[in-house]
């Protein structure tokens, strides 16, 4: 019994440190409060459920905010903190406005700009700072924030040699920001009239045409923030119309594949597609154009061995730009070799060598492009 309850406990406290910091700081523009709009703190639910963050504080060199009850974060979202901005994305919290924000005094003589979040228990999620070199002073010691009644508390910040802080060396310069991508913090621009942080990043963007129906896939490299994705389509590269809107998954740090199939289309004509998203603060940002052209080749892709023997040699051609699988099978279908798995390029000809040897037989080479399987026969002999 004492072994179970030691697992039980343990386990216990497993969870609990998992599940110990749900909220967390995804984005950090320090800019100057007072005298500029650059400064922006975002904040990260990272659980799938909504999250109250009342009770949290949030303390950087300028203020400190104490966020009160019903302060909601949605699952996976993204909360926006910071002074009101003239021709700018909204805000979730403006600081201004906000009851228990409290402007704090500091030396201009200071170096660099910090931000801290407590959680509840006044127990640090996370510490930044960024200053010109490390390991130079920058900190006050102590500091106050607002409760709601309007009483002031204390808080202590911990010292700088405290290993909770992260450091980044950005110098004196306002127009530098910190984001959280894929589990890493990396250095963006700070641009107050613009989003500065991309909702997304398309790759490998793809088109084709076959038998009246034109095929778009693309893969999301991360969807941080993004809503809705706009497929548009154009006939002379100037006037886009969107033709259907795409609900994003929206998973932050995660890639994501899409395949859109257009059908309203005519034979014999050239159509250009962009995709156009939108980010959960209403900025669209835009991929770049691909052009498909409706007209039916009658080659799509071809295979061909063209040497036989212990290492044959295959011959292949695509029409398009895209992914190809080929393997071989024996004569029990069960796979034996992977000769190719990746994109190909459009209207290319292509040459694989098998370089393993396998015993006498026969085989089935199989193509599998992302509209059709090609199939045919490989003797193997020696």
């Amino acid at each position: 019994m004492y072994l179970y309850w030691k697992y039980f406990l343990f386990f216990c406290f497993i969870v609990l440190e998992i599940n110990a910091q749900p909220i967390l700081i995804r984005r950090f523009t320090p800019g100057n409060y007072k005298s500029d709009n650059v400064h922006q703190i975002e904040l990260y639910n990272a659980t799938n459920q909504a999250i109250d963050v009342k009770d949290y504080l949030l303390v950087t060199r300028d203020y400190s905010v104490y966020f009160l009850p019903k302060t909601i974060i949605a699952a996976q979202g993204i909360f926006s903190i910071g002074k009101k901005k003239e021709s700018q994305k909204p805000l979730h919290l403006e600081l201004t406005n906000y009851s228990t924000f409290l402007i704090r005094l500091f030396s201009r003589k200071v170096e660099g700009n910090y931000v801290v979040l407590f959680n509840p228990q006044g127990v640090v999620v996370q510490a930044f700072y960024y200053s010109q070199l490390p390991n130079i002073p920058f900190l006050p010691d102590l500091g106050q924030y607002l409760k709601p009644n309007k009483q002031t508390e204390s808080f202590k910040l911990p010292p700088e040699q405290d290993t909770v802080w992260k450091y980044f060396g950005t110098g004196d310069d306002p127009a530098i920001g910190f984001v959280q991508i894929n589990g890493e913090w990396k250095v963006t621009a700070a641009n107050p009239s613009v989003n500065t942080i991309k909702a997304t990043d398309y790759q490998q963007i793809s088109g084709r045409y076959n038998e009246g129906v034109a095929t778009l896939k693309w893969t999301t490299t991360f969807e941080d923030g993004l809503k809705n994705i706009d497929i548009e389509r154009s006939t002379d590269q100037e006037q886009f119309n969107t033709i259907t809107t795409i609900h994003a998954i929206g998973k932050p740090n995660f890639p994501q594949q899409y395949t859109y199939y257009d059908t309203a289309i005519q034979q014999d004509t050239i159509y250009y597609y962009r995709l156009k998203h939108q980010s959960l603060l209403g900025i669209y940002e835009y991929s770049k154009v691909i052009e498909i052209q409706t007209k039916t080749i009658k080659q799509e892709f071809s295979m061909q061995v063209i040497t036989a023997g212990i290492t044959p040699q295959i011959r292949f051609y695509s029409a398009y730009s895209q992914k190809l699988t080929m393997k071989i099978l024996n004569d029990k279908y069960t796979e034996v070799a992977i000769l190719y798995n990746n994109y190909v390029n459009a209207d290319s000809e292509n040459l694989l060598q098998l370089i393993e040897n396998l015993p006498n037989g026969n085989y089935i080479l199989v193509a599998m492009t992302e509209a059709k399987r090609y199939f045919q026969h490989l003797n193997i002999y020696k």
